[in-house]
């Protein structure tokens, strides 16, 4: 698997695991898709970054 691929699939892996500690009621999960959504934003995948960023406001709603 290229870098920028395995890279990719650790930042979704992070905003899941994170999903998941937040649907379980341990608010670290925040954290944790917060910078899932930041290391988007830092690799230029704004895309993806809104995409999460989307997600995480209706979630958190």
């Amino acid at each position: 698997m290229s870098n920028e691929r395995n890279a990719y699939h650790r930042m979704v892996f992070l905003y899941e695991k994170g999903f998941l500690k937040y649907a379980k009621g341990d608010f670290s999960g925040i954290d944790d898709m917060k910078n899932a959504i930041f290391c988007f934003e830092v690799t230029g995948a704004i895309n993806h970054a809104k995409h999460y960023q989307s997600h995480m406001e209706k979630v958190l709603k």
